[in-house]
C-alpha cells in the first residue's frame, strides 16, 4: 500500500515538473519574441513612431527634457589694442582701444553696445581674467585717427573708452574685446545639445516624446551653439518633450541604420 502511494506521488511530481517547465519555456519563447521597440509610419508622413518597451529604455538609460526658453547672452571675442589719447592742453594718460573688424565681425555685433575688455594674453582663454567695462566711442570723440594699411579689407574700426580710470593699461598692450552678438539677450528656444541627431543628408533633428515610452523625429533647425545648449530658430515647441540620452539608438530603430 504505502509502495503505491509513494509511486503515485512521485508520477504526479514528474507531471507538475513537466508543466512547470513547459510554461517557463513558453514564458522565455514569448519574451525572446518581444521586441524592443516597435516602428509605425506616422499616417499621411514618411516619418515613424517608435515604441519602446520599459525593459528597452530601461537598457538604453533613455533620458528626455523640455524644450525650453531662455535667455542666452552671446559674446563675439576680437583682438583690439589700447591706444593713448592726448587730452586737452597735451597731457597723456588716458586711453582708448582700437577694435578693427572684418566684413562679416561687423555684420554680427550689436552696434552702439558697451565691450568688455581683457586685460590678458592672447593665449590666455580663463574666464576669470578681470573685465573691463568700455563705452563705444562716436566719430565726433575719435577724431582723425591714422589706419593701418592691411585695412583696406576690413569692415571697419571701433573705438572704445574704458570707464575704469584704474584699468593698469598701457599704450600698445594688446587686449581680448568682448563685443555683445545681434539678439544677445533675448529669450530664445533652446534644447540641450545632447537632443540633436544628425542624418546622411545633413539635416538636423530631435525626437520628442508625447507620451512615455513614444518617440518621433521632428525636424529643427540650429541658430547657434552656446556651451551644451543648442539655440533653435525653429523647431517643436517651448514645453515639448525630447530625449537627451539614447538618441542615435532611437534613430537606429526608427532608421534601421545599424541593424
Amino acid at each position: 500500500m504505502k509502495r503505491g502511494t509513494l509511486w503515485m506521488s512521485g508520477l504526479m511530481i514528474v507531471v507538475v515538473s513537466l508543466s512547470l517547465a513547459g510554461c517557463a519555456g513558453s514564458e522565455a519563447e514569448e519574451a525572446a519574441k518581444e521586441a524592443p521597440a516597435v516602428v509605425a509610419t506616422i499616417e499621411g508622413s514618411d516619418l515613424n513612431r517608435v515604441t519602446l518597451t520599459e525593459h528597452a529604455a530601461q537598457r538604453l538609460g533613455i533620458e528626455t527634457a523640455q524644450v525650453t526658453e531662455e535667455i542666452v547672452p552671446r559674446d563675439l571675442t576680437v583682438g583690439g589694442r589700447v591706444e593713448e589719447v592726448q587730452t586737452v592742453g597735451g597731457e597723456s594718460g588716458m586711453v582708448r582701444v582700437r577694435v578693427p573688424l572684418s566684413v562679416g565681425d561687423m555684420a554680427k555685433i550689436a552696434m552702439g553696445q558697451p565691450a568688455r575688455i581683457v586685460a590678458a594674453d592672447d593665449d590666455d582663454e580663463d574666464d576669470d581674467d578681470e573685465e573691463l567695462e568700455a563705452d563705444v566711442l562716436d566719430a565726433d570723440d575719435i577724431g582723425d585717427v591714422e589706419e593701418d594699411d592691411d585695412s583696406a579689407d576690413a569692415g571697419g574700426t571701433l573705438y572704445y573708452q574704458v570707464n575704469d580710470p584704474n584699468h593698469n593699461l598701457t599704450p600698445g598692450q594688446g587686449v581680448r574685446v568682448k563685443l555683445s552678438v545681434v539678439g544677445s539677450g533675448e529669450r530664445r528656444t533652446v534644447v540641450p545639445y545632447s537632443a540633436l541627431i544628425y542624418d546622411l543628408n545633413g539635416n538636423t533633428w530631435v525626437y520628442v516624446s508625447p507620451e512615455p515610452l513614444v518617440f518621433m523625429r521632428h525636424p529643427v533647425t540650429v541658430e547657434f551653439v552656446e556651451g551644451d545648449r543648442a539655440v533653435l530658430s525653429d523647431g517643436p515647441p517651448v514645453g515639448t518633450t525630447v530625449a537627451i540620452v539614447g538618441v542615435p539608438e532611437l534613430y537606429g530603430a526608427d532608421t534601421g541604420i545599424g541593424k
